[in-house]
């Protein structure tokens, strides 16, 4: 089931528990107490499977109806059974009634054929960030 996550609530908690064992530990990164107080302005999504969350990304609005989607992650088990696809088409979806005319994001390479599918175009070159490389990722809509 798909569904917004309002911030500082037990769905965002298990959210942030979610985006550490998937994005953050595998990389030994912690969130700091103000990376996540920085988020409280944004629009967060995720996706529960029996009552469990296991899927998730964050919206960031970057201006003139262009939002960039973040930390995407799926529980590993669950992963290649269609939830990130989902999660991702429902949070289009809920986007574009608020205006939303185009998604940037930044694409771990490991992710980036996840994201072609999905109809997402490269832009640019090849960047690091987190330590780890990166594309530049679109869809307009």
């Amino acid at each position: 089931m798909f569904a917004p996550i309002d911030f500082a609530t037990p769905e965002f908690d298990a959210a942030i528990q979610l985006r550490h064992r998937v994005l953050r530990a595998p990389l030994d990164l912690v969130f700091s107490t103000q990376e996540i107080a920085n988020e409280h302005a944004w629009l967060h999504f995720g996706y529960w499977v029996e009552d469990e969350l296991v899927g998730y990304l964050q919206m960031v609005p970057l201006g003139n109806n262009v939002w960039k989607m973040r930390q995407v992650a799926v529980d590993a088990s669950v992963q290649g059974r269609g939830i990130g696809s989902k999660l991702v088409a429902c949070t289009e979806a809920a986007m574009v009634p608020l205006g939303c005319q185009k998604i940037s994001l930044h694409a771990r390479m490991a992710a980036v054929p996840f994201y072609l599918r999905l109809g997402y175009v490269t832009e640019g070159d090849e960047f690091t960030e987190v330590g780890i490389p990166h594309l530049k990722m679109s869809k307009a809509f």
